[in-house]
């Protein structure tokens, strides 16, 4: 067994948000023709409010309990998928998203203290602003001809409701490099408060 997991912490979509996202993934494939992109499956679209990397086996329990403490207290939230979006930019797209409205505020907040919770357990990341979002998928090729190309499409795709759904837990996730795509395993979950 190796000594460290490749690990992250996120918030998952509903089954109904999800099937929704493959519906528009199928239409955004039509659409894109022959860009190759890698597409997100079912079970990778998620809001990843940490990504640890590698954390050790040993590591794992205390890092369950860190994340328990920092999950104490949070409500559930509501959140729509709406619209789509590219990173870097829509005129330079790499990667493809849907994104996240409602209760974001409350999102922002969950994921600085996860982020803090869990500072050290992982491998040393980037520090990047939180941009919660749903990836759809990812340009295999950097080539200038297929980012205009899918430039073109994300560009006249008019801003609409994808899906609503309520986030109820929080999940530390494990995941394992497959060459068809990352195999995903719940390690531990943490349900938010139900109001009363």
């Amino acid at each position: 067994m190796s000594e460290f997991i490749r690990t992250f912490v996120a918030v998952k979509a509903s089954d109904d948000v999800a099937h929704a996202l493959v519906d528009l993934q199928s239409k955004l494939k039509k659409q894109l023709g022959g860009v190759q992109i890698r597409w997100s499956s079912r079970a990778q679209l998620h809001i990843t409010l940490v990504f640890l990397g590698n954390v050790a086996v040993g590591r794992v329990g205390d890092l369950v309990g860190a994340l328990g403490r920092a999950c104490e207290g949070i409500g559930c939230m509501e959140f729509r998928a709406a619209g789509v979006g590219a990173f870097p930019s829509k005129d330079r797209p790499r990667v493809i998203w849907a994104g996240v409205e409602g209760d974001v505020a409350a999102l922002c907040e969950l994921q600085k203290r996860v982020a803090s919770a869990t500072h050290g357990f992982g491998d040393p990341t980037e520090d990047r602003e939180f941009h919660p979002h749903l990836t759809l998928g990812r340009l295999s090729r950097r080539s200038a001809g297929e980012e205009l190309a899918a430039a073109r499409v994300l560009r006249s795709i008019t801003p609409t409701t994808i899906g609503e759904w309520r986030a109820e837990s929080v999940f530390l996730v494990r995941s394992e490099l497959n060459p068809d795509g990352p195999i995903y395993t719940d390690i531990a979950e943490f349900p938010l408060l139900r109001a009363e």
